[in-house]
């Protein structure tokens, strides 16, 4: 059974929803979520009138969203099938960081929407106090991901996502940081997922104790979310 983390699986309900409304602003007809996990996003679209669909590469996920109705279909971000600018939004949200190439990702979603693609990651601000432990937390539990056989990379910046966008388009970033602090449990429990299986050597289990001590002496905040929108430029619709 998965660890239980009610404040920060809270935190990421919001940052989720954020990211929807922001969405939802550009009035779309059309959207295509690509990484769309378990359909959350999709179903919240959808609620909202919004003629949304997902991919998602895990097959698991894809049948239990359909089975409440969620229409995902089983693909990859850099290889839809769907034809060019079909749909009026493309969406990646807390996904690029968990792909082989975020760049043939991007490059297919440019290509296959006609209005624009909306583009979030997690955001830690490297001077809050309560980010230091955070950023600490998610370099160490990535390091054990990686070592399960996941893809799971640094955030991209906004320079990062702005270098693999089409030259010309109208971009607009935004960043939403709640400071929402992590109960000393739910960091444990964080830690304890992220080294099952593992035995740990004298250097790892110094990294856990540098994490406790920092989190202890600031607190630990969850990370925000950076939101890209990057629209076509009118005189290409």
């Amino acid at each position: 059974m998965l660890a239980q983390l009610p404040v920060l699986d809270a935190h990421r309900a919001r940052l989720r929803q954020v990211f929807a409304e922001r969405l939802l602003s550009e009035d779309p007809a059309t959207v295509l979520d690509l990484g769309a996990g378990s359909g959350e996003l999709v179903a919240a679209l959808r609620a909202r009138g919004v003629d949304a669909k997902g991919i998602e590469p895990k097959k698991d996920k894809v049948a239990a969203a359909r089975t409440k109705g969620v229409p995902l279909i089983h693909g990859r971000a850099d290889k839809l099938a769907n034809p060019a600018e079909s749909v009026d939004w493309v969406a990646f949200r807390h996904v690029l960081h968990h792909l082989h190439s975020p760049e043939r990702a991007i490059k297919e979603a440019v290509r296959v929407t006609r209005v624009g693609v909306a583009l979030a990651e997690p955001f830690s601000l490297t001077g809050l106090p309560q980010h230091r432990a955070t950023i600490q937390l998610e370099a160490f539990t990535r390091f054990f991901d990686r070592r399960r056989g996941m893809v799971h990379g640094d955030d991209l910046t906004a320079a990062d996502i702005l270098s693999i966008l089409p030259e010309g388009w109208d971009v607009e970033i935004g960043v939403h940081c709640p400071l929402t602090l992590i109960p000393t449990v739910e960091m444990d429990r964080m830690l304890a997922r992220a080294i099952d299986g593992f035995e740990l050597d004298s250097f790892q289990q110094g990294r856990i104790e540098d994490i406790r001590a920092t989190a202890l002496a600031n607190g630990m905040a969850a990370p925000g979310t950076l939101i890209v929108m990057a629209r076509r430029p009118v005189m290409d619709r």
